[in-house]
């Protein structure tokens, strides 16, 4: 019998060639009763059920429902040589250092999960760089001028752990830039910015989410809402830095009409060196 993951294909026709259906992600993680109806395992919470799984399908058994909390995050190595075998070339190393998020935004699915902020060791983050750039194409920009990409869900959300990867990323003489997906409020600490700076940070993706008050407000986006800066001069002074800064646009109808976005995305684009989204939702 062989595995397959439910990636988009019929879990019907994957069971016609003999093959067991698992399946994870955030429908099996908030509704798994719901969810192990139309899979034969499912994996609920952290991506540590895989391990779980497979030693019991070695074992010759498996259950309906794995479950492991977000926040328990253990010890694995990451083979990147996977992506060379099967000729998957993105253009970074994806990397995570850590997971989750304390933040409690209401139309983020990570609340809900109960994945607050995990983060792995710096040391299992200093391997998973190294085999990212070691297995990559030999005569491939991967391997010659590494970029990496940070995929945590807020990388800055334990800031003394996000200077100790900046630390380890400023000294690994491999790697020539990297990014993450930090929280607006890191742009109010000038001179963290400027440390992300000389630590070879070239970007930086924010959770802006939008200028208008009432909608941070609604939506619980508190770390937004500080009257101690201004997000505007802030981003403008880390793109002084030498830093790309990029951050996506959302709307809600149930607050905005069409005009009010409409002025909204006019302003946007009326603000002195302020870039515009990397997206509208």
């Amino acid at each position: 019998m062989r595995i397959s993951t439910a990636c988009g294909s019929s879990p019907t026709f994957l069971r016609r060639s003999g093959a067991k259906v698992v399946a994870g992600g955030n429908l099996c993680t908030l509704f798994p009763e719901f969810a192990s109806q139309y899979f034969d395992s499912v994996c609920a919470g952290g991506v540590e059920n895989v391990a779980d799984f497979m030693s019991d399908y070695e074992a010759g058994r498996t259950k309906k429902i794995y479950r492991r909390p977000q926040k328990h995050v253990s010890s694995y190595a990451l083979d990147y040589s996977l992506f060379t075998r099967h000729d998957i070339s993105p253009p970074v190393h994806f990397i995570e250092a850590s997971r989750g998020c304390n933040f409690r935004c209401n139309f983020c699915v990570i609340p809900a999960e109960g994945a607050v902020h995990s983060i792995y060791t710096p040391e299992a983050v200093n391997r998973a760089i190294a085999n990212a750039i070691d297995t990559s194409p030999r005569f491939s920009f991967r391997r010659h001028y590494p970029v990496v990409w940070f995929v945590d869900n807020n990388f800055s959300d334990n800031l003394e752990y996000a200077k100790t990867i900046c630390r380890a990323l400023r000294d690994n003489k491999r790697v020539r830039a990297w990014g993450a997906l930090v929280t607006q409020n890191v742009f109010r600490d000038h001179d963290f910015i400027r440390f992300l700076r000389a630590c070879k940070c070239r970007i930086l993706f924010t959770g802006l989410e939008s200028l208008d008050i009432d909608f941070l407000k609604a939506h619980n986006k508190k770390q937004n809402v500080s009257r101690r800066s201004n997000i505007v001069d802030d981003m403008r002074f880390a793109e002084r830095q030498g830093l790309v800064i990029t951050y996506a646009y959302l709307f809600d109808p149930r607050i905005s009409s069409v005009d009010d976005m409409r002025r909204q995305v006019r302003a946007l684009t009326e603000i002195p060196g302020f870039p515009m989204p990397a997206f509208f939702s």
